[in-house]
């Protein structure tokens, strides 16, 4: 005799440890506080850094999460040196997959055809290493290991990880002060957010922050590999990238 699905319903929610904690009034002020400092913070200084060394806001957002990034690594091997040690390679999985899937989806819709040239139409070498090792690298840990730490001291994990993924999506939508003052939002919210939620998923499942670099990594690289083998994925994927 199956069980009712109320019973099922449970057993469901109790296999996948849905818990969400909850939050004080108190305490969601303060990581909504936490949260807008931080982004108006991190903008103020990449626009500036973009503005006085004339280079695109990526690039100058790249720049600055680096440094920060050389600190918080620091900091977490002064406080513990086996801080990177000890990863399963299962944890380098859903990188795995993402790649592999794009490559394949890719490669089946051309019929096997690309052209590694076109590469060059959308990106250098420099600003293919920096979007797709320099930028995983360095956001990875300054919002998964940064960010996150200081919002999980206030709401938890649970509540943290959500904001610490609402600053590192907000920062993806917006390109200049007019477009912030205006509440004019460039980006597509539902890229950035999925691969903030899932970064923060795999870092805090496997406490290995390589793994979550790694999925970051082959998110990025991506739409290259659709570019070079079938661009159509860009424009049927366009909620993701754009």
């Amino acid at each position: 005799m199956s069980k009712p699905l109320c019973a099922q319903g449970m057993s469901i929610r109790k296999s996948l440890k849905i818990n969400i904690p909850p939050l004080s009034f108190i305490a969601y002020g303060k990581l909504l506080a936490l949260s807008f400092s931080a982004f108006l913070g991190l903008f103020l200084l990449f626009t500036l850094v973009s503005h006085v060394f004339s280079v695109e806001l990526w690039e100058a957002a790249a720049g600055l999460n680096s440094i920060i990034a050389l600190v918080i690594i620091f900091l977490s091997l002064k406080k513990s040196p086996q801080f990177f040690s000890g990863a399963p390679v299962i944890s380098y999985l859903p990188g795995l997959l993402v790649f592999f899937a794009a490559l394949l989806m890719g490669l089946l819709m051309s019929l096997g055809k690309f052209e590694m040239g076109k590469m060059s139409e959308i990106a250098t070498v420099q600003s293919l290493f920096i979007i797709c090792v320099i930028v995983p690298i360095s956001e990875e840990f300054v919002f998964r290991i940064g960010l996150t730490s200081l919002t999980s001291k206030i709401g938890g994990l649970f509540w943290g990880s959500f904001f610490s993924v609402l600053v590192f999506t907000s920062l993806h939508m917006v390109s200049s002060w007019e477009e912030l003052f205006q509440g004019n939002f460039g980006g597509n919210p539902l890229g950035p957010f999925l691969l903030g939620v899932l970064a923060e998923i795999i870092y805090r499942k496997w406490n290995n922050i390589f793994a979550a670099i790694f999925f970051h990594m082959a998110c990025n690289l991506t739409p290259y590999i659709f570019y070079v083998t079938e661009p159509r994925w860009l424009k049927w994927l366009s909620a993701l990238y754009n």
